[in-house]
């Protein structure tokens, strides 16, 4: 039984009780941490219990962040206010005088005579906290990331710290979130649209930094509200029209696959390097959307009559759902990919949800994002779709075939080639001279040059 800081009182009522840490020592009299749960039920005093020491280590973090003094004062400060406010709501209720006295006497070892502790209590009485001691907005996030590091997948981690860098660069300064107005939080979105974010990067900018926000007043971190809940995005009418994927240039090419050979993804950080590898390699040659390909099982990789299809059983539409014949020139690869699963049921190991499919994207936004700018196009992962759709265009493939493969037509023929696999059937003449198409260059030649000779 689990019962590791919880301690029953003779009434039945569950305690908690932990050492003070030692990094806490000056927020804390005696060498215990003692008090009632307030619960006789096990499951939650136990409940209680994780929370109260998941916010002691939180402490604990703090001191050793290299901010001490402010973090003191502002778990003095917290502690005394929700004293000050108890008392004065007795106070209220019987008309009488407010009698707030905890630790009143500065010399009551209480103090230690530590000033961020006498500051605390200051403040307290008079409403007003020293600038020195306030939470500055980059130390807020710090904080929230710190407590919701394994809460959270990594893609909005990312993007917390994307919004909350974009919001100290508006302001100049790392201000103190209590001075952030409603009218601030306006400007800072209108700011954002007006420089060509769309609406939906900016809906979500502003919803992680009102999440931030939220989190830290909840924590008594800060005084104020939440101005972010009331903030429009409004984008302007001239920009309501959405941005194109293009395709990539082959100087993009050439520079996508050398930042994803193996050399390049293999840190001790990042965990998708042989499916980054192999996918920025076989997704020109088959136009289907990361996540059908990087969450494939290996018994969707189908061979007849000794050529390989790939099924592709859901997808972002309906008409996701196909069977893709596969370019002769990406059999090694997708043969390498096959021996090196083996024992696994899915084709890329290392990949197992949309959580590292994201991840996986992010990687190759990072790459994507430094190449050039065209006015209502932007470049991505998904631009590998638009150089096979152009090369299909290129080698003369008729449109509706076309729309098949990439998935944006369901036609009976799909499932007709998975069935009845002819060499002279409607699509494999166009795979299989696919390769020859200009705009797949990069590849053919990084895929014939580096990896098979």
């Amino acid at each position: 039984m689990d019962t590791k800081n919880l301690k029953k009182s003779p009434t039945g009522v569950w305690l908690f009780r932990r050492r003070v840490p030692k990094a806490l020592s000056h927020l804390y009299q005696g060498k215990d941490i003692c008090f009632s749960l307030e619960t006789k039920s096990l499951t939650q005093a136990k409940i209680k219990r994780d929370s109260i020491n998941a916010d002691i280590n939180l402490k604990v973090q703090e001191v050793k962040s290299g901010r001490p003094a402010k973090v003191r004062f502002n778990a003095v400060f917290t502690d005394l206010r929700q004293e000050y406010e108890r008392m004065e709501r007795i106070a209220k209720a019987n008309g009488t005088e407010n009698m707030f006295t905890y630790a009143a006497d500065p010399e009551n070892n209480t103090f230690k005579g530590d000033k961020a502790h006498e500051e605390a209590y200051k403040a307290v009485l008079t409403g007003n906290v020293p600038d020195e001691y306030k939470i500055s907005i980059s130390e807020l996030f710090e904080d929230w990331l710190k407590a919701n590091k394994d809460k959270k997948p990594q893609k909005y981690i990312s993007t917390v710290t994307t919004a909350k860098t974009k919001l100290i660069d508006y302001l100049e300064a790392d201000d103190y979130p209590g001075n952030i107005s409603p009218g601030i939080a306006q400007m800072f979105i209108d700011t954002l649209l007006n420089e060509g974010r769309s609406q939906a990067t900016v809906v979500h900018y502003k919803s992680k930094i009102a999440e931030v926000w939220r989190w830290g007043l909840a924590r008594e971190k800060f005084d104020g509200s939440n101005v972010w809940k009331d903030a429009k995005v409004e984008p302007s009418l001239t920009k309501s029209e959405p941005e194109h994927f293009r395709i990539l240039t082959n100087d993009e090419g050439k520079a996508l696959l050398e930042q994803t050979t193996l050399k390049a993804l293999k840190t001790d950080t990042y965990p998708h390097a042989y499916a980054t590898y192999y996918l920025m390699r076989l997704l020109p040659f088959l136009g289907c959307r990361l996540s059908e390909l990087a969450l494939a099982k290996r018994e969707q990789v189908l061979k007849k009559d000794g050529r390989y299809l790939i099924e592709i059983r859901k997808g972002k539409t309906g008409n996701a759902k196909r069977v893709l014949p596969v370019s002769p020139i990406i059999e090694p690869l997708l043969e390498d990919a096959l021996k090196r699963s083996e024992g696994d049921i899915q084709l890329f190991p290392e990949v197992r949800n949309e959580t590292h499919v994201n991840s996986i994207s992010s990687r190759i936004s990072k790459i994507t994002g430094t190449f050039s700018k065209v006015e209502g196009y932007k470049a991505s992962i998904h631009s590998l779709r638009k150089n096979f759709s152009t090369a299909l265009e290129e080698i003369g493939c008729p449109e509706h075939l076309a729309a098949i493969l990439a998935g944006h037509k369901r036609l009976s023929l799909t499932y007709d080639l998975y069935s009845q696999y002819k060499h002279t059937g409607e699509l494999w003449p166009y795979i299989e001279k696919v390769h020859k198409a200009k705009v797949l260059g990069p590849w053919v030649s990084n895929i014939r040059g580096k990896t098979y000779n």
